[in-house]
Order: structure tokens, then C-alpha cells, then sequence
């Protein structure tokens, strides 16, 4: 997972990261059907994250497979 921005102001928090996955199988797993999944991971995430932060939260997680394949990162 790589954290590619993440901000607080006084009013929200704004997260944006991307998941590698090591494969094209996996990445769809995660996603799910639509999206479905990666969605009820999104929004479990983001409802932590106002509980921690007490403020608005924007939160945005892309999923991509490794370029290197499975054994190397």
C-alpha cells in the first residue's frame, strides 16, 4: 500500500493510496463485482478515519497490479 497523499486541515482529511497487488486475479478479487468490495473496504477504512480524526474524510483507494509480477515488488 502506498500512502500518496494525506492531508488534514481544520475541517477534513484527505487520503488518497494505491494497492499493489500481485496479480491481475487478485486486484479483481479485491474489487470485487463493480467495484463492491473495494468499496466496503473503502468505506470501513473511511468511517475509522473520522472516528480517529473527528473531521470529514475523502477517501480514495486505487488497486493496481505489480508491474514485476509476483516475485518482485
Amino acid at each position: 500500500i502506498d500512502l500518496e497523499h494525506f492531508e488534514i486541515t481544520s475541517e477534513n482529511v484527505v487520503c488518497i493510496a494505491s494497492v499493489t497487488c500481485p496479480t491481475e486475479r487478485i486486484m479483481n478479487l479485491i474489487a470485487g463485482v463493480s467495484n463492491g468490495r473495494l468499496q466496503q473496504i473503502s468505506d470501513s477504512i473511511r468511517f475509522d478515519l473520522v472516528d480517529a480524526f473527528q473531521k470529514t474524510v475523502t477517501l480514495t483507494l486505487t488497486l493496481r497490479v505489480n508491474p514485476h509480477g509476483r516475485d518482485k515488488r
